[in-house]
């Protein structure tokens, strides 16, 4: 305040998009926990929007599993919180366990809601505590 040596700056940073909701914690992988989230707001339309996947096990094959988010609590079988129809798209995470997947939402009107997670084998060069490693579950609905 008046170019003195106590000037200060308040901010808020939110670093969770609007239309994107993060649920469920994952299954721990070998390089700790797969951190999903969307690489954009999602707004009807966009061609351009997908999801991204940190944490993932090196160099490896996985999917991206899309489907209707379903409230907790989930029947036996249901780890991924996702109802029918389920779409997946094959992935494979670079050297660092770094993935990202583009999902148009062309045709998506707003309000629709879907469901993301990632599902990897892990490989025997980075074992986990199960065969499969899965990323939190991505809530989004259309802007």
């Amino acid at each position: 305040y008046q170019g003195g040596q106590t000037d200060g700056v308040v901010t808020t940073l939110d670093l969770i998009l609007e239309g994107v909701e993060l649920t469920n914690a994952s299954t721990p992988a070998c390089l700790g926990p797969l951190n999903a989230n969307a690489l954009e707001m999602p707004v009807a339309g966009s061609a351009s929007f997908g999801f991204y996947c940190s944490g993932a096990p090196p160099a490896a094959t996985g999917f991206l599993v899309i489907g209707n988010p379903t409230p907790a609590p989930w029947p036996p079988g249901a780890w991924l919180g996702l109802s029918g129809p389920l779409r997946r798209r094959t992935v494979v995470s670079d050297s660092d366990g770094w993935v990202e997947t583009s999902w148009s939402l062309v045709g998506y009107a707003p309000n629709h809601r879907l469901g993301a997670r990632y599902v990897f084998s892990n490989p025997p060069t980075c074992p986990g505590p199960s065969p499969r490693s899965v990323s939190q579950r991505v809530v989004i609905t259309v802007q």
